[in-house]
């Protein structure tokens, strides 16, 4: 994810999205890069993959800490990569269709899979989910 820093004012659920709003405008400034690159994986060069990979790993550390969460959990790893995957999808579709949903609309849009992982990270007040306890950080 583009800017891996989130900003350490307001409600977790506010800094959440200002930080996938960040995200989101970053891939709309770089739209060719975004689209011919980062979200076309399987065309990336293993040079560009590589580092894409590393940018979402600090990505997913940065929204794993905000949440209290351990970012290694083996019981995150499979919600936590099905997350990063819906997140790209829907922001290629976005960027395909010209944009078409508000910038605010999209960035709830992309963070709704993660309150749906079965991890109970997101607060209710951003995305409503009955579930077990998360892997806290130790």
């Amino acid at each position: 994810m583009a800017g891996t820093t989130i900003t350490s004012d307001g409600a977790t659920s506010a800094r959440l999205r200002r930080h996938f709003a960040d995200h989101l405008n970053f891939l709309a400034d770089h739209e060719d890069a975004a689209l011919n690159i980062i979200l076309r994986r399987g065309e990336a060069t293993d040079l560009a993959w590589e580092t894409f990979e590393e940018v979402r790993h600090e990505g997913i550390k940065s929204i794993c800490a905000l949440l209290d969460l351990d970012a290694d959990a083996p019981e995150l790893r499979l919600p936590v990569r099905g997350f990063s995957a819906a997140c790209d999808e829907m922001t290629r579709q976005w960027l395909r269709d010209g944009r078409s949903l508000p910038l605010r609309t999209t960035g709830t849009a992309v963070l709704s899979p993660l309150g749906r992982s079965g991890t109970g990270a997101i607060p209710s007040s951003l995305v409503s989910s009955s579930s077990p306890e998360p892997a806290h950080r130790p």
